[in-house]
């Protein structure tokens, strides 16, 4: 257990999150050998469910949905962190505001308060209908708007790299 704790202090973390260790992951990213779309669509079906799933349920509903799909399962699982306790809040908040606007129902922020600062399928099944409608309505448009981008980004990006870098595999 005492080799453990070097893990879990602050300097250690600080060293995971270098501009060295970054690159070297979107490296090995990016090299993975698989085609250019479907590590994009792997990453964006990660960051559709992380922005449409609550927190708890991600994982879940991912990996069936990833396997038949096809995707890889652990670029998806990490592109689902794009929610989490710091980006929780703005992602619900936002949800729930595109989500009355698109279909015209107001709820009371203390419900919505409720949910959103613990955000447990009981705390959300209680907004009841009205409350799930608005919800869902304004996570999926947020999920299918930011698996776009990241799709797009993505696909981009990883042409560009392996275009450069890898011009054995570029065209995939």
């Amino acid at each position: 257990m005492t080799n453990l704790k070097k893990y879990f202090t602050v300097s250690y973390i600080k060293t995971l999150f270098t501009k060295e260790k970054i690159k070297e992951f979107i490296k090995r990213i990016i090299s993975l050998k698989a085609s250019s779309p479907k590590i994009a669509f792997s990453i964006a079906l990660g960051i559709f469910i992380g922005l449409m799933i609550p927190i708890g349920l991600q994982t879940i509903i991912l990996i069936p949905i990833a396997t038949l799909l096809g995707c890889n399962i652990f670029l998806a699982s990490g592109a689902t962190l794009i929610s989490n306790p710091l980006t929780m809040f703005p992602i619900y908040y936002s949800a729930v505001k595109i989500g009355e606007f698109l279909t015209g129902i107001n709820l009371s922020w203390d419900r919505i308060e409720v949910a959103i600062m613990n955000p447990t399928w009981n705390n959300i099944l209680s907004l009841g209908n009205d409350g799930l409608i608005v919800f869902f309505t304004g996570s999926f448009l947020e999920g299918v708007v930011g698996g776009v981008i990241f799709y797009l980004a993505a696909l981009y990006l990883i042409k560009k790299w392996r275009k450069k870098h890898l011009p054995a595999i570029s065209n995939s």
